[in-house]
């Protein structure tokens, strides 16, 4: 005896795990951006300071150059954006990666290290152990803003489309 034929699904039901593979896919894509711009930053910051470039200097320029990188790689590759780049956006974008690496990382590093000096973490570890957490926090600070205002609109769980020749 052979079952009888299952129901189909209610319209709109096989919508939900797409969007998540769709959205798995983003936070992966940014992840992979993020790395990509740390060592950026991380290969100019070290090899400028090398060749004797003042702290400061060989920062502003490292930093820079990982948030240009993260800015078109984030746009093209992360949100899948086309077509021209704005100004809008550009201006949104390193508002939004300005307040979030040099004022809610600030903040998170204080109250993490708050948190953890009542810990009976060693002394040598308080500070990096609170950067971490601030990353993680930026990171999702970052990750929700340059989705929802800098690139709006996007498609993520589109493909992209190969360019022609």
């Amino acid at each position: 005896m052979t079952p009888p034929p299952a129901e189909p699904a209610p319209a709109g039901q096989g919508a939900a795990p797409a969007r998540r593979r769709g959205q798995l896919a983003t936070l992966i894509r940014f992840g992979l951006v993020g790395v990509a711009n740390t060592l950026i930053d991380f290969a100019l910051f070290t090899g400028l300071t090398a060749l004797g470039l003042a702290l400061y200097w060989a920062n502003l320029v490292s930093t820079s150059c990982g948030m240009a990188f993260s800015f078109f790689a984030n746009r093209r590759f992360t949100f899948r954006q086309r077509g021209p780049t704005t100004l809008r956006q550009t201006v949104l974008f390193v508002a939004v990666t300005a307040v979030g690496q040099w004022g809610l990382q600030p903040l998170l590093i204080l109250a993490a290290r708050a948190g953890l000096e009542a810990t009976a973490l060693s002394t040598a570890l308080v500070l990096p152990a609170a950067k971490v957490i601030a990353i993680g926090g930026s990171l999702v600070y970052n990750f929700v803003l340059y989705k929802t205002v800098v690139f709006r609109g996007a498609a993520p769980d589109q493909p992209v489309p190969e360019p022609t020749p």
